[in-house]
């Protein structure tokens, strides 16, 4: 993915205000938006300031607008530009603190005063004396060593605190404190389950002593919160849950634009809670650009359109045996950009799609396969997009897109060939896990403001 690119108003040499385009990584800008939220918490919730208004946040305290501009700066350039004292030519004054709502830098303030108005409704204040993004030696590092290390006996491999818990901020009530607590119950001569420290967090999330927040894109103009994975009420229900698959889009059709390559990377799932469109999981290459093995990423449909997370291929294989084997689903296990690999295989790849084809048709599932209908025109598109590969890296080598398809078929014809009932248990856990709800896999406590 490519940078995201902002226009601040960056003062030039002559003293003129001009907009200069300035590009952020994608996961940089991210963490900003944490740390922002982070920041504008403190000052609410430990300071006390009252932010009566969006204007407020870069107006009222400068210590707070100094800081927001620190946050939202990259490679000593203004991401956001948050000064509130600049004139333009024509003499106007900047937009912000006139009301208007046709910058970037409103719609961002404007989000993050929301989601503090939200907590406060939500918590009220609880007297939290840290809120912690990522600091150096801060809850996020000591949360996410203590549940990736030897300490914690977890039900299935894990390689990211995200994969147990996905707060991206934590306010806490005197972290030295609370973390005696947790040491207290985890000891380090000794290994503890996951299950006991989540009942520990659980009953800290409920006395307001450590409260993980995710925080989710939000494309409304106002904030929803959930509490998650805080009591066995939840859990009961959460087990009740039943969705169903909907339609399905497994593009197989060339790109319009001339070259041999495929419209589209991916495969998404929809599903379904009766007649509604609840979520749609995405399925491609972990990376669009090289060989690689395949992720699930579930979005909220119903909502926001924000992003649910990714589901953890580790628990993934763990639904139900044999549809996403983590060992089978290897691109090294796949054709790839050796001609002779494709060549030896297509018969039994073309075979596949008839497969899912009819399994979708026999099931009453929509399956869009971009107009692709027939064993010939499957093998001559793949046989065209498997030949722009390149010995030397080039843009123009598409041919791990084709690999990623035939990883995406193969799960789907797993998918499909179980009975419905199956199925839509299948993608009900799947959504579950993308989520992180639930106790099977033992996930942790948190809120979530989407």
């Amino acid at each position: 993915m490519g940078k995201i690119i902002f226009t601040p108003y960056i003062k030039n040499n002559k003293g003129v205000w001009v907009p200069e385009k300035v590009g952020v990584d994608p996961a940089v800008f991210t963490g900003m938006q944490e740390n922002a939220v982070a920041t504008i918490c403190e000052a609410s919730f430990k300071r006390n300031v009252v932010f009566p208004n969006v204007h407020s946040i870069v107006s009222r305290v400068s210590s707070v607008r100094r800081k927001l501009q620190g946050i939202f700066s990259s490679n000593n350039k203004p991401v956001f530009n948050l000064n509130p004292d600049i004139t333009f030519s024509d003499g106007s004054k900047w937009k912000l603190h006139k009301g208007m709502t046709n910058t970037k830098e409103w719609e961002w303030m404007n989000t993050f005063w929301l989601q503090n108005k939200k907590l406060l409704q939500v918590f009220g204040n609880p007297a939290w004396t840290q809120f912690d993004r990522d600091d150096t030696n801060g809850f996020m590092q000591y949360i996410t060593k203590l549940v990736l290390s030897d300490r914690i006996v977890k039900p299935y491999k894990m390689t990211s605190k995200d994969a147990w818990n996905p707060a991206d901020i934590w306010l806490i009530k005197n972290d030295s404190e609370q973390r005696r607590r947790i040491d207290h119950k985890i000891p380090k001569n000794k290994s503890s389950k996951l299950e006991e420290l989540n009942i520990l967090l659980r009953t800290m999330y409920k006395e307001r002593k450590i409260v993980g927040i995710s925080l989710k894109k939000m494309s409304l103009n106002y904030v929803l919160f959930e509490h998650v994975n805080v009591s066995e009420i939840q859990f009961a229900n959460y087990r009740k849950l039943s969705f169903a698959i909907g339609n399905i889009r497994c593009r197989l059709d060339m790109d319009s634009g001339g070259t041999n390559k495929f419209s589209t990377q991916d495969t998404v799932i929809e599903v379904k809670n009766g007649n509604e469109v609840l979520a749609t999981f995405q399925i491609k290459g972990n990376t669009s650009n090289i060989f690689s093995n395949l992720k699930f990423e579930g979005t909220n449909k119903k909502y926001t359109g924000a992003r649910l997370g990714k589901a953890p291929l580790e628990l993934v294989s763990k639904i139900k045996l044999g549809i996403y084997d983590k060992e089978h689903f290897k691109h090294l296990k796949f054709p790839n950009g050796d001609k002779q690999s494709w060549t030896d295989t297509q018969e039994k790849y073309a075979e596949m799609f008839i497969n899912v084809k009819t399994s979708a048709a026999t099931k009453g599932i929509t399956i869009d396969f971009g107009g692709i209908t027939t064993k010939e025109h499957f093998k001559k598109n793949f046989g065209l997009v498997f030949g722009t590969h390149k010995k030397i890296k080039d843009k123009s080598d598409t041919s791990m897109v084709a690999n990623s398809k035939l990883m995406q078929l193969n799960f789907l014809d797993n998918l499909l060939a179980m009975k419905p009932d199956q199925i839509n248990r299948y993608m009900t856990d799947l959504l579950l896990i993308a989520e992180k709800k639930g106790s099977r896999y033992e996930f942790g406590p948190f809120g979530k403001l989407y």
